[in-house]
């Protein structure tokens, strides 16, 4: 099985800024659907208050901010109950992270869920670093899946589905499996 992960912040700063909204949908190795999460992180105002320019524009385009206002999860329950779905799937050590520039979320998660990232391999499944791949030796192919991808939605779960789309396209086109 593969756990994909997307996360949502208040900007690009590993060291100082924070979780707003963490996804998660664990497919089968065929990419088929299993289980879903999502939950919105409660946050200090401050920290909302304190995003840059493009983060406030974009969670607020995206609904974020206004969902924000009514989070009450902590980042430590929100950490607990993905760590259940995992325990419900018997996913309890050298799970597979997946998803678009799965380097970026992983920083974070390791930082603000520690517990968590104990459940997963040092192998990642970058969808990014594939569509890098196909976009150099298969030019055609990446330019059918990006004049159908359209905007990308700064939501976790959005984005996730839309990473999973993006392989099961490469896949099709027998790019990969």
């Amino acid at each position: 099985m593969l756990v994909w992960i997307d996360t949502e912040t208040t900007g690009l700063d590993f060291d100082n800024d924070k979780l707003l909204e963490v996804a998660v949908i664990i497919t089968t190795d065929n990419l088929k659907v299993v289980d879903r999460y999502n939950s919105v992180i409660k946050t200090s105002k401050k920290a909302v208050r304190e995003m840059d320019e493009w983060c406030q524009t974009t969670h607020a385009a995206s609904g974020l901010l206004d969902e924000l206002t009514e989070a009450d999860k902590s980042m430590k329950q929100v950490e607990q109950e993905i760590i259940a779905l995992l325990d419900k799937h018997d996913l309890t050590s050298r799970a597979i992270i997946a998803g678009n520039s799965i380097h970026f979320d992983v920083r974070f998660l390791n930082r603000f869920m520690p517990t968590l990232m104990k459940r997963f391999s040092h192998q990642t499944l970058d969808v990014t670093s594939v569509g890098l791949c196909v976009k150099r030796w298969n030019t055609t192919a990446y330019d059918t899946l990006y004049a159908k991808k359209g905007k990308v939605a700064h939501r976790a779960m959005a984005d996730i589905e839309s990473s999973i789309r993006q392989m099961k396209f490469y896949k099709k086109q027998g790019m990969v499996g």
